[in-house]
């Protein structure tokens, strides 16, 4: 189960164990936390926000009282436009039709100038118009203040019509002057758009002689420039002849630039392979090879087969001269060897004559390729030149061309424009007036009933509106202004820890009721304050399920905290659940204890840790059954010094394991080291927190105290018992609803008996089980005990609650 959230949440557990919308969305329970602080902030410095509300609905009031009614007079015109759309200059001008240009605004602003209102008021007179008199009285002219009461507007854009407002301190005065408005603008309309038609026409007329001279000038200054050039005529192509010539010598040129490469490359071929040695056949077929023409090659090489051919014949008569010999007379004959001998001259002789004339065909024919290559640069030569000459001709050509169009166009926009001027001429003489607008008042002037200023509901929305910004602004800023802890979330971030449980105020039922604060628990079970402690003591046994915690120190930051108090209930209500309690008073400073439950001061805690008694010797009784208090005992003059010394240490620990659970009321936080120094000896820390008495930086000091004690912080309790923030009211009083709800759950019926140490007071005769009869009743019957905080565990083997 789920404890009751003490700001009124009885969400239950399974409902916790699901994710909720706003916690998957950071940004809206970011939202919905600043506007619950914000409201918070509203409730509780609400004064302010009246102040605000006072303050703004009294300016409003003031306001309304001290303005003058203002009656308004409404009024519509139908203007229509006849007549020709104004001069077009250009072709995006000519691309509009007659509805391109809006002149109401225009008419608007005309209807609203000086000079029509002026003339206006001069029609009605100032003397029958109250308003203007009293503006004038005040220092403004009539016309301006007219002005400031008139709103010409377009109800709509796609109607011909304009509405006129005017304001005034009587109805007829507003009406009798818009009327006057209304024919004070036809009489402008009809004054200024009769004279313009003959500055029109005058104008027309002006801008088409001047542009009939200027287009005289240019169709002159065009002829002049064909003309002077006769070689602009061009081909269907567009080109000229002077382009087409260049573009000629440009490609002889590139001809003999290849010819002149290819022979350059023969001639250095040819050198080379004379330089090797290469025969006349054989220059001749590589410079065949390299031009792909192998007719070249034959041609070359067939002066010097011409020779070689007749020696060969006569070569070839003597060797068959031979054979015919050899065959006859043998090999050895006289006449064969004379035969061989002269074969052998003839063909040495042949060949000698070969070189010869090959070596001067060669010389001959690599001086035929210079030659070649001299006439075909000069040939090259000349065609450049030729071709730069027209080159520079084209190009002042292209200047004259490019002139020439120039001038053409500017002539051909000269020509539209003289004939559109000349059009528009003609247009103006035709028609009466220019752009004619004829008025027609389509609604009357009429007063409207009821004042349009000021407005009384709107004013009073608005002062409603800032006053509730004005007041929470000034409640934001008392609020942080103000260095006091005031709500439930400053005490979980400060502190950093849990709140256990929240204190409501004593009602005047309980404060009637009930003899002492601090015993509310027992006196008064079912009241809203017990309640409250019960939801303490649970909260705690829900801490006591993450760690084992027996020893618990109860501390404030200041005195009047109601520290005293919240530990007797808390002692109370634990002892009604069942436990065996001791409660401690170690405020040796200022006890409090015996005072709360009337029991005597001495012996106490001072007289056992001096060893004048032992601890069971000056255990009290008190209201509560299971509850043994030990009070402070007599004064001492060394109350820390006594509480660091090692006795102390062995007490507490010796009273751990013959209690369930042992409070220990100490000193303030903040005053002395009495708390710092029994802290490290218990379990955890209470801390008990009065918001409407400790600022925020007392809060931070009691944090950086409780952190450097070492002992962990349980959690804290808020006693609003004199807060005045509703939060801390409603938290605490939530607990007492909810037990009125459904009857009185402390079960703090009588007890038959308990078990305490032996050797007490209380525990000498006392039966074998400590265990409340009714809670014994309970568990065997299967039904809820009270005050259960170990889960619904039960009684063990010993007769405790596990």
């Amino acid at each position: 189960m789920r404890l009751p959230d003490p700001q009124g949440s009885e969400a239950d557990s399974t409902m916790s164990d699901r994710p909720l919308a706003s916690d998957t969305n950071p940004s809206a329970h970011l939202g919905a936390a600043e506007l619950k602080h914000l409201i918070r902030v509203v409730r509780r410095e609400w004064r302010w926000s009246a102040v605000g509300l006072a303050v703004c609905l009294t300016a409003a009031a003031i306001y309304l009282v001290r303005t003058p009614r203002m009656y308004q007079a409404t009024a519509r015109v139908l203007v229509l436009e006849t007549g020709r759309q104004p001069l077009k200059v250009t072709e995006a001008d000519a691309g509009g039709g007659e509805g391109g240009v809006d002149r109401f605004p225009t008419y608007a602003a005309i209807l609203s100038s000086p000079h029509i209102v002026g003339r206006a008021i001069e029609q009605v007179g100032v003397e029958n118009l109250p308003t203007l008199q009293l503006a004038k009285r005040e220092g403004k002219t009539p016309t301006q203040a007219a002005i400031e009461e008139l709103d010409v507007s377009r109800p709509d854009r796609a109607a011909s019509v304009l509405r006129i407002d005017y304001r005034a301190r009587t109805k007829e005065e507003a009406v009798l002057l818009t009327d006057a408005l209304i024919r004070s603008f036809e009489a402008f309309l009809e004054e200024s758009y009769q004279s313009n038609n003959t500055k029109v026409v005058t104008l027309i007329t002006e801008a088409r002689d001047l542009i009939s001279k200027e287009l005289v000038d240019l169709e002159q200054k065009y002829l002049e420039i064909r003309k002077k050039n006769t070689v602009l005529a061009t081909d269907q192509s567009g080109r000229s002849f002077i382009t087409r010539r260049v573009d000629g010598w440009d490609s002889v040129i590139n001809q003999t630039l290849v010819r002149a490469v290819e022979l350059r490359t023969q001639l250095e071929l040819g050198k080379s392979l004379r330089e090797k040695g290469v025969g006349l056949a054989g220059i001749a077929y590589a410079l065949g090879q390299f031009r792909g023409d192998p007719g070249e090659s034959l041609a070359i090489s067939s002066s010097a087969g011409r020779s070689q051919a007749l020696a060969s014949d006569y070569v070839r008569q003597l060797i068959n001269e031979q054979q015919r010999l050899a065959d006859r007379f043998g090999a050895d004959y006289s006449r064969v060897r004379d035969i061989e001998e002269q074969i052998a001259r003839v063909q040495q002789v042949a060949a000698d004559s070969r070189r010869s004339v090959e070596s001067v065909e060669v010389d001959d024919l690599i001086l035929s390729i210079e030659q070649a290559v001299a006439s075909v640069e000069a040939l090259q030569q000349e065609y450049t030149d030729r071709f730069r000459e027209d080159l520079e001709q084209a190009r002042q050509i292209l200047n004259d061309q490019a002139e020439e169009e120039n001038i053409r166009a500017q002539l051909d926009r000269q020509q539209r424009l003289f004939n559109t001027v000349v059009d528009q001429l003609k247009q103006a003489q035709l028609v009466g007036e220019y752009s004619g607008v004829v008025t027609q008042t389509i609604e009357p002037p009429h007063a409207l009933r009821k004042a349009v200023r000021p407005r009384v509901l709107l004013t009073l929305c608005m002062a409603l509106m800032s006053g509730l910004v004005l007041g929470t602004m000034a409640a934001l800023a008392a609020d942080g202004l103000d260095s006091r802890v005031r709500s439930l979330d400053e005490v979980r971030s400060m502190l950093g820890s849990r709140i256990l449980g929240v204190i409501p105020r004593l009602s005047k039922a309980e404060l009637a009721e009930t003899t002492e604060p601090g015993l509310v628990v027992h006196q008064r079970p079912g009241s809203l304050t017990a309640e409250a402690y019960r939801a303490l003591r649970t909260g705690l046994e829900f801490v006591r399920r993450e760690r084992d915690v027996r020893v618990i120190v109860v501390c404030s930051p200041s005195p009047g905290d109601g520290k005293s108090t919240v530990t007797s209930n808390l002692a109370i209500g634990l002892a009604q659940a069942g436990r065996r309690v001791l409660l401690i008073d170690c405020d040796l400073r200022k006890p409090s204890q015996d005072r709360i439950h009337g029991i005597d001061r001495a012996p106490g805690l001072s007289e056992v840790l001096r060893g004048i008694s032992t601890w069971r010797e000056v255990l009290q009784p008190s209201a509560a059954e299971d509850l043994r208090i030990m009070t402070t005992g007599g004064p001492v003059e060394n109350p820390a010094e006594l509480l660091m010394s090692e006795r102390f240490r062995s007490l507490v620990a010796e009273l751990r394991g013959e209690f369930d659970r042992v409070l220990i009321d100490t000193s303030p936080l903040l005053y002395v080291a009495d708390p710092s120094i029994v802290a490290p000896s218990a379990d955890g820390v209470l801390l008990v927190l009065r918001p409407s008495e400790i600022r925020r930086a007392a809060m931070h000091r009691v944090a950086e105290v409780v952190q450097m004690m070492g002992t962990p912080l349980l959690g804290s309790v808020v006693n609003a018992d004199g807060s005045d923030d509703a939060q801390f009211l409603h938290a605490g009083r939530y607990y007492g609803r909810y037990g009125r709800s459904y009857g009185s759950v402390d079960g703090s019926g009588p007890r038959t008996g308990s078990v305490w140490p032996s050797g007490t007071a209380a525990g000498e005769g006392a039966s074998a089980s400590w265990a409340p009869a009714s809670l014994l009743r309970r568990l065997r019957t299967g039904g809820p005990g009270p005050g259960f905080g170990n889960g619904g565990r039960g009684v063990n083997g010993n007769g405790k609650l596990g």
